[in-house]
C-alpha cells in the first residue's frame, strides 16, 4: 500500500496558552460630526476612440462647443501633441529621521535656484515618518526658458522644517552638473537630524563652496538679514514662513492647520476636530483635494481616526540579564478556513532600545498576533502564547530561562545534528517528548517549533535574517 501524507497547516492552539490576558483598556473616544466623506467620481472611458492616441504623453482635452481636440500635457513634456522633453531635474528623494519619535510632520521645501537667486521651479512635500518611511518621492524641476541658459550655475536648495511651529531644522545643498545633458537625474537619501548645530557649516567659505563633500548646511545668520528682508517684501500669512518667489509668487510654507498658496485658507483639520485620542490631523496636498487628510497617532493608537486601542504589552526579565537592546516578533497563524492560498503565519517583527537600569518594557502592537517571540544575543525566547487574538488587550509577561526556545545542537544528539534537513526534521518529534519542560525549540534556518501538550513538535517556517 502506498500511503498519502498531506501536509497539515500549523496550529498555535494545541499548545498551552499563556500568560493570562488582563482586561481591556477603556477607551474614551470623542464624537465625530460632520467628516467628509471622499466620493470618486465615476469616469466613462472610450477605449475605442481614436483621438486617444493624438497626445504622445498626454491627455486630450475636448475645449469650446465645437469640441477642438488639444493636449494637455505633463510637466515633464510640452508641444501641441506632447512630442518634446522638457530640460529638467528628474529628482528622486528619500527621507530618514533621527528622531524617533513618530508625532513629528517635516515640511520639506526643494528649490532649484541660479547662481543669480532667480527661483526657476519648486515643489514642497510633508513627510510623516510613521506613514512615509519608505516612500521615494519622484519630481521633475523645471527651467524657466527654452532652452535653459547655459551660463548660469544651477542648484538645488532642499529645506527641512516642523510642520506644526515651523522651527527650521537643517538644508542640504547640491549642484547640478551635467549641464550639456538636457535631463539631470539625481537620486537622494536625506537624514532628518533631531537638531541642528549650526556654528561649524555657517562659515562663508562653506556657503560659497557648492563642491564640498559635505552637502548639509544651515540657515545661517549670515544670511538671515537677506531672509527677513524678503518676509517685509512678501503676502504670506504672518504665521507662515515665505522662502522666496516664483514668477513675483510668494513660495510659502504652512502650518498643519493653514493651507492655500499663501496660507490664509483653514485646512480640514482647522475646519473639523477629526483625529482622536490627540493624533494629529495632517492635510494632504491641497493641489489635489481639501478633503484629503492622514492621522498620525500617539503610541498605544491606530486606525485612520486613532480610534483603536492597540494591545499593550509589558515586558520585565526574570533571572536573565537585561540586554542593550531585543527584537520582539508578532506571529498571527493565519487559519486555513480564513486562507485558501496562504497559510504560512504572516511575520512582523520590531526593535527596542533599553534604557540604562530599565526593568520593564512596553510595546503597543496594532496588528492581530497569537505568538510573540522575543531576540537578543542569538537567543529566543516564547514570551505570549493566545490561542485567539483580544484587541485593546494588555499582557503582562516575563522573559526567563524556562521559555527560551534552545537550538536544536542543545536537545538533539550530535549524530541527528548532522543529518541532511529534510531527514532531521522526522526526529523534531522526540525533542519534546524527551523533554518535558520545553516549551519551544528552533534550528536557527528554517523552522520555529512549539511542543504541545501531547509532546509533539508543531513547526512553522520563521524568518530567522531580521
Amino acid at each position: 500500500d502506498v500511503g498519502i501524507f498531506r501536509r497539515q497547516p500549523f496550529s498555535h492552539k494545541s499548545s498551552r496558552n499563556f500568560p493570562p490576558v488582563q482586561s481591556s483598556i477603556p477607551i474614551y473616544k470623542q464624537t465625530q460630526n460632520g467628516i467628509i466623506k471622499i466620493e470618486k467620481i465615476s469616469t466613462i472611458k472610450h477605449h475605442n476612440d481614436p483621438r486617444l492616441w493624438l497626445c504622445n504623453k498626454g491627455f486630450v482635452i475636448l475645449v469650446g462647443k465645437n469640441e477642438t481636440e488639444q493636449c494637455l500635457c505633463p510637466e515633464s513634456y510640452y508641444g501641441d501633441q506632447c512630442q518634446y522633453q522638457n530640460q529638467r531635474v528628474s529628482l528622486t528623494i528619500r527621507l530618514r529621521q533621527e528622531n524617533l519619535n513618530k508625532l513629528n510632520v517635516i515640511g520639506i521645501i526643494i528649490r532649484l535656484v541660479d547662481h543669480t537667486g532667480f527661483v526657476h521651479s519648486y515643489e514642497q512635500i510633508t513627510y510623516k515618518s510613521v506613514i512615509n518611511c519608505n516612500t521615494k518621492y519622484n519630481m521633475h524641476l523645471l527651467y524657466q526658458n527654452r532652452p535653459k541658459d547655459m551660463t548660469k550655475n544651477y542648484t538645488i536648495y532642499i529645506d527641512a522644517y516642523y510642520k506644526i511651529n515651523l522651527i527650521y531644522l537643517t538644508s542640504w545643498i547640491f549642484p547640478v552638473k551635467f549641464l550639456f545633458m538636457p535631463v539631470n537625474r539625481m537620486s537622494v537619501q536625506l537624514k532628518i537630524p533631531t537638531k541642528q548645530n549650526c556654528h561649524l557649516l555657517c562659515s562663508d567659505k562653506y556657503l560659497k563652496s557648492l563642491t564640498n563633500d559635505n552637502t548639509q548646511s544651515c540657515r545661517c545668520s549670515n544670511r538671515m538679514n537677506s531672509i527677513s528682508t524678503l518676509q517685509n517684501r512678501c503676502n504670506c500669512a504672518l504665521d507662515s514662513i515665505c522662502v522666496g518667489f516664483k514668477e513675483n509668487r510668494s513660495i510659502c510654507l504652512c502650518r498643519l492647520n493653514k493651507t492655500g498658496p499663501q496660507c490664509y485658507l483653514n485646512s480640514i483639520c482647522q475646519m473639523k476636530n477629526i483625529c482622536m485620542n490627540n493624533g494629529i490631523c495632517v492635510p494632504h496636498d491641497s493641489r489635489q483635494s481639501l478633503n484629503n487628510f492622514a492621522c498620525v497617532c500617539p503610541n498605544g493608537f491606530s486606525g485612520e481616526l486613532c480610534e483603536k486601542t492597540d494591545v499593550r504589552i509589558d515586558i520585565s526579565f526574570s533571572n536573565v540579564e537585561t540586554p542593550q537592546s531585543l527584537l520582539v516578533h508578532f506571529i498571527n497563524v493565519v487559519s486555513h478556513r480564513d486562507s485558501s492560498d496562504k497559510t504560512e503565519p504572516i511575520q512582523v517583527t520590531m526593535f527596542k532600545k533599553i534604557l540604562f537600569n530599565q526593568k520593564t518594557i512596553t510595546f503597543n502592537m496594532s496588528l492581530p498576533f497569537h505568538l510573540v517571540f522575543v531576540e537578543f544575543e542569538h537567543m529566543y525566547y516564547l514570551i505570549v502564547l493566545q490561542h485567539y487574538y483580544t484587541s485593546s488587550a494588555v499582557i503582562s509577561t516575563q522573559i526567563s530561562p524556562s521559555q527560551r526556545c534552545p537550538h536544536i545542537q542543545e536537545v538533539l544528539d550530535e549524530v541527528k545534528v548532522e543529518y541532511p534537513h529534510l531527514r532531521r526534521v522526522k526526529y523534531y518529534h522526540t525533542i519534546c517528548q524527551h523533554r518535558s519542560d520545553l516549551t519551544c525549540f528552533h534550528d536557527n534556518y528554517i523552522f520555529m517549533c512549539l511542543c504541545t501538550e501531547e509532546r509533539h513538535a508543531n513547526c512553522f517556517h520563521f524568518n530567522f535574517n531580521m
